[in-house]
């Protein structure tokens, strides 16, 4: 049985979640060239929920000090733990629940509402 790589998932939770700012229309986004002025302006947008906006703030921490596994004050490879790098993936999966999935629902709900007959 493989275990769990804790750094290279917490480098793949990073990945995730550049993917993820990709996929959003964020005024200003294209002079963002690193991933905390794209964190930034994501958290700038309206309707977030505050539950969302602490994840991906606490992923962006995640990847502060998982970035390139190396303390840029020492040299040293910094360490995570396998129950850290869990915790992003499933920071993930309530990121992509909330922005992707309930909104497909909801969107599906109405629109089969409004298929009903009226009376």
């Amino acid at each position: 049985m493989f275990g769990i790589d804790a750094v290279a998932s917490a480098a793949f939770s990073r990945t995730c979640l550049e993917k993820i700012l990709d996929d959003r229309s964020i005024p200003g986004y294209p002079e963002a060239r690193d991933l905390k002025d794209r964190i930034r302006l994501f958290l700038e947008e309206p309707g977030l929920t505050p539950a969302t906006a602490s994840n991906v703030d606490t992923l962006r921490e995640m990847g502060n000090f998982v970035h390139l596994n190396e303390s840029v004050a020492t040299g040293e490879i910094v360490e995570i733990s396998s129950d850290e790098a869990l915790w992003a993936l499933d920071i993930l999966g309530s990121l992509f629940e909330e922005l992707y999935a309930i909104p497909k629902r909801e969107t599906a709900r109405r629109d089969e509402f409004k298929k009903r007959p009226t009376l």
